[in-house]
């Protein structure tokens, strides 16, 4: 009877999280259009360029997770479906995040795109490891050591340009600066090296983490004036 107990238990907390992790994809959607409808509005070239790469981002990233939901909804049905979307997921994660650290180094921080740079070098080492012309392993350890490492950097340039800057600009920089943050630790405790350094980690907090990250991003670039 316990057991029994315990495996609708289990189940529970599996639907629950699934459902949680749509509602994260629908949140990065729903931000795409707003970013995109944002951007049509404005007549600046360089502001209409930050929010069409916000959209940008949100829908690669969006795109991420319905890759991440496939593989795990593929199991062991199909041999090498599951690693296939989880490699496509990484690829356009890795997209997306070049986009915001473009956007940072190109109209923030104004900075030679030396994280960029970085950041298409492991777009590369995915994209060859999705055509299986390496191991899934190196392309999964090279994401698991730069991960960090990209967040880390972000940080530091979004703390610098907080403490640079005055007003409205302070303002949406300490928001996006917070809401990218949690979206970036939600989606590092979403892998197997964060799940391997704290096993027993519920993974319902990965997806509330996230969706927290993204309502404040969301928020704090499009209703701060």
């Amino acid at each position: 009877m316990l057991y029994g107990l315990f495996i609708i238990f289990q189940e529970d907390i599996y639907e629950l999280r699934m459902i949680l992790w749509y509602i994260v994809n629908i949140l990065l959607f729903l931000s795409f259009l707003l970013f995109l409808l944002k951007a049509k509005k404005l007549e600046t070239k360089s502001q209409k360029n930050v929010y069409l790469g916000y959209g940008l981002f949100s829908l690669l990233f969006g795109l991420t997770r319905l890759f991440f939901i496939l593989s795990w909804l593929c199991g062991d049905a199909f041999e090498g479906c599951s690693d296939f979307y989880l490699i496509l997921g990484y690829l356009i994660g890795t997209l997306a995040t070049i986009i915001i650290i473009y956007i940072l180094e190109t109209y923030l921080l104004k900075t030679k795109k030396i994280l960029t740079g970085i950041t298409i070098i492991v777009f590369c080492i995915i994209l060859i490891a999705l055509f299986g012309l390496t191991s899934r392993g190196i392309a999964l350890t090279m994401i698991y050591i730069l991960l960090p490492v990209v967040i880390g950097a972000i940080s530091m340039s979004y703390i610098y340009f907080i403490i640079k800057s005055t007003g409205t600009s302070r303002k949406k920089a300490i928001g996006a600066f917070g809401g990218l943050l949690l979206l970036f630790i939600g989606h590092f405790m979403n892998t197997s090296f964060f799940n391997s350094m704290f096993p027993g980690t519920p993974g319902i907090i990965s997806p509330i983490i996230m969706s927290a990250g993204i309502i404040i991003f969301m928020i704090t670039q499009l209703f701060i004036k």
